[in-house]
């Protein structure tokens, strides 16, 4: 008793620690939040003749206002981008909704072994499941934007090459590029229009984006700005390089690809047998739900897969590069 009363003690001071970590987070980040409001705010009463209206203030300072406030705060804590938020297929109440499902289900398996404990753990769960459904997408959003910048990168050489500038080569970019390599190129253009510095609007890009190979496709343009010099071939070395590096990385999946089939095959391997023995003998299986010592292993083994499961695709992926 004494060993499980310790136990059960350390589980509800880490989630106690969870739970103050996330609350200060959130304050701070919605402090930062705040913060720019205000400036804003600041800024429109500069920018218009009379000030910011009443009614502007109201809505300012309404609480509908204060409520999305604190919404949008944890969204953005889970990962969540309002920016990004047509390249998400569902809207954040959903995604967030099935992450609550999930985290419950999870929380079901860890309360056979930590006990009522792992109720703790459902915000810290949730948020992982909110977190790795949006990670997913940006990241496949930034892989795309990392695949097509040499083509980019050679229509603004070609542009740039029959005499036309290079703020109207972005703009033909942002024209006859794919998705989302034109929208990052609509909104680099729209921020030139509209009065932006060059070098300033190419390091917001390569920032929004998330790809390092945009730093120097602004760091390239900016020094071409201030110094001068062959802007083109630097660009058509860049463009050359970042070929090279999307070549062999897919070279190296199609060599890690018998490994990547091993590493699914083991892990539907215990649901293929599952199977099997619950249409074979279903009362062997039943006592995995049944009985107490069933949901315990039962588990273990869902923890045990889910650790082989990230070892295994930390080394595939750490392989690669």
């Amino acid at each position: 008793m004494t060993a499980m009363t310790e136990n059960a003690a350390i589980w509800l001071t880490f989630g106690l620690a969870l739970l103050m970590a996330l609350g200060a987070s959130a304050v701070s980040l919605l402090q930062v939040r705040r913060q720019h409001e205000a400036v804003q705010a600041r800024l429109l009463g500069v920018m218009t003749l009379h000030g910011p209206t009443r009614a502007g203030v109201k809505r300012m300072r309404g609480g509908k206002r204060e409520r999305s406030e604190y919404i949008a705060t944890f969204l953005r804590l889970t990962g969540y981008s309002p920016d990004r938020k047509a390249q998400y297929p569902l809207p954040w109440w959903a995604v967030l909704l099935a992450a609550a499902v999930a985290a419950r289900g999870l929380a079901f398996l860890t309360q056979v072994l930590v006990g009522p404990m792992s109720l703790l753990l459902l915000p810290v769960e949730l948020w992982f499941f909110a977190r790795a459904y949006w990670r997913f997408y940006d990241n496949r959003r930034r892989k795309r934007l990392y695949e097509q910048l040499p083509d980019a990168l050679g229509s603004i050489v070609r542009t740039v090459r029959v005499g036309i500038p290079v703020v109207q080569a972005l703009r033909t970019v942002a024209l006859n590029a794919p998705e989302p390599t034109a929208e990052e190129f609509r909104r680099l253009s729209n921020q030139v229009r509209i009065g932006a510095a060059l070098e300033r609007a190419l390091i917001d890009t390569a920032a929004r984006s998330g790809v390092a190979e945009y730093r120097f496709f602004a760091t390239a343009i900016a020094l071409q700005a201030q110094t001068g010099g062959g802007l083109t071939e630097t660009l058509e070395i860049l463009a050359d390089v970042i070929r090279k590096r999307i070549a062999l990385r897919k070279r190296g999946f199609a060599l890690a690809a018998e490994a990547r089939t091993s590493a699914g095959l083991l892990a539907a391997l215990p649901f293929i047998t599952a199977g099997a023995l619950a249409v074979a003998n279903p009362e062997y299986i039943v006592l995995l739900i049944t009985d107490h010592t069933g949901q315990k292993v039962l588990g273990a083994a869902f923890a045990m897969l889910g650790m082989g499961m990230a070892v295994m695709k930390f080394m595939i992926n750490k392989s690669l590069g």
